[in-house]
């Protein structure tokens, strides 16, 4: 191995020991249940020790380190452990700056999953099999229809009172951020829509299309089978948007890109000047990385989290404790079926396309937004169980073909997730009628989405 000594941000040095290593990931991952020492060293430590042999030169920083790490835990498939490691290095970095001033609970919202795990257990809708009863009336879909998003609009009556008291007490920027197809748009709409209705604030909103800041596409990234990574923040013009968010807060006119997405270019620029009283709105995946708004003080931020957060299991057996935790469905399997459905209607882009890009969302996902949460003002939950009789409609018949045609690609990740979600759907029984959706519901963002009507 040729690493001799590690470079300190701060300017120290000291010798380099892959035991260190050892010793910080195994207290972030014993927090992990199912990982016992042998297994941490048996099927974590080897693909770290392979990514240290590789590093070519005698001198490393701890930021490489870092990222030598990530890489490792992301090619090693090590999903749970990477997510807590990412959260761990974020909440380290905070309690050092001093924003926080104890560990936090690996970021998760378990308030609100637990609230969502009481609403299934009193409708009975915690198991494939509970959903699979249900689906055979469709008067009982909608019933669990209306349920579900009775929910979602109490949550987002309370964010909008949290919201109108922070922009009472001086806050100029909305960040409304969330994994890919969690809702965020229908989110936005309804915040605004219930701060004017429900606290008469009739807010001068202007929302900044981070979209428009992508960089021309020869500058993207690209992978071995030559797709470009939309999801990376190296595709964006972080500094720009960062520079450009303060300008608007300040007053100061700005010369907002302009963006041709059939070309994937920059076409232009416009002038954007806003009033004092106007509000900044961010819906991004990045909108929680601290470089995206790192010149504007928090104070002058809310941060709103937006996520689908299933809580349905594949079935109530198990044999003991440590299976219990791989009964239940993945939230970003839910997902992934929701953006498979209306880029399939309205983005140009098939389910095939997207189960073998996700990879790509998931990694960025857990690198520029799962660390943050634990530093978000209001956490929201969309999910809505009764979702899935549509994707079974929709996405049953295609799942064959494109977990072979991924197979055959050599596209390992995709087949995974599109196996998972044909686990999901297959006793669920179909369901496509969307009449019985109102047209303002959070659901027509992905099963309808030119049909919906929030604003």
């Amino acid at each position: 191995m040729k690493i001799k000594e590690v470079l300190h941000s701060d300017g120290r040095t000291e010798l380099f020991d892959i035991h260190k290593t050892e010793k910080v990931l195994w207290g972030v991952i014993k927090q992990i249940k199912g990982f016992n020492r042998e297994k941490f060293l048996q099927d974590v430590m080897p693909f770290i020790v392979a990514r240290y042999q590789g590093f070519a030169y005698s001198n490393i920083t701890t930021r490489q380190i870092n990222e030598l790490i990530i890489d490792a835990l992301e090619e090693g498939g090590h999903d749970a452990t990477l997510e807590a490691y990412l959260v761990f290095t974020a909440q380290k970095s905070l309690v050092k700056s001093k924003r926080l001033s104890a560990w936090i609970n690996l970021g998760v919202p378990y308030q609100v999953i637990f609230d969502t795990a009481v609403i299934c257990g009193i409708n009975n809708c915690l198991t494939l099999d509970h959903l699979a009863e249900i689906g055979k009336d469709p008067s009982h879909i909608k019933h669990l229809m209306q349920t579900f998003e009775s929910n979602y609009k109490m949550q987002l009556s309370m964010a909008a009172h949290k919201v109108k008291e922070r922009i009472s007490e001086g806050a100029r920027v909305i960040i409304v951020a969330g994994p890919s197809s969690s809702n965020k748009t229908s989110t936005t709409l309804w915040l605004t829509r219930l701060l004017k209705e429900e606290h008469g604030l009739d807010i001068n909103l202007y929302p900044l299309h981070v979209d428009d800041y992508f960089k021309n596409r020869d500058e993207f990234p690209i992978d071995k089978f030559g797709d470009p990574d939309y999801e990376s923040p190296d595709a964006l013009k972080i500094g720009l948007i960062d520079q450009h968010i303060r300008g608007l807060v300040d007053g100061r006119e700005i010369e907002k890109p302009i963006y041709d997405f059939k070309t994937s270019s920059q076409v232009g620029t416009e002038k954007v000047k806003i009033s004092s009283d106007s509000i900044v709105l961010i819906d991004c995946l990045h909108g929680l990385t601290p470089e995206i708004t790192a010149s504007t003080p928090d104070e002058l931020k809310i941060k709103v989290y937006i996520e689908c957060m299933p809580i349905l299991l594949y079935d109530e057996k198990y044999k003991n404790p440590s299976e219990f935790r791989n009964l239940f469905s993945r939230w970003t399997d839910w997902r992934i079926m929701r953006r498979s459905v209306r880029d399939d209607q309205s983005r140009g882009t098939n389910p095939y396309q997207t189960f073998g890009h996700w990879h790509y969302v998931r990694k960025w996902e857990l690198r520029s937004l799962i660390p943050y949460l634990i530093d978000v003002d209001i956490t929201i939950n969309s999910y809505n169980p009764a979702e899935i009789y549509y994707f079974r409609a929709y996405l049953w018949d295609k799942l064959d073909k494109i977990i072979e045609g991924l197979k055959a690609e050599n596209r390992p990740d995709g087949v995974t997730r599109a196996t998972r979600v044909k686990k999901l759907l297959e006793k669920i029984p179909p369901f496509s009628d969307t009449s019985i959706i109102p047209l303002d519901s959070p659901l027509l963002e992905f099963i309808n989405p030119k049909a919906q009507k929030i604003l």
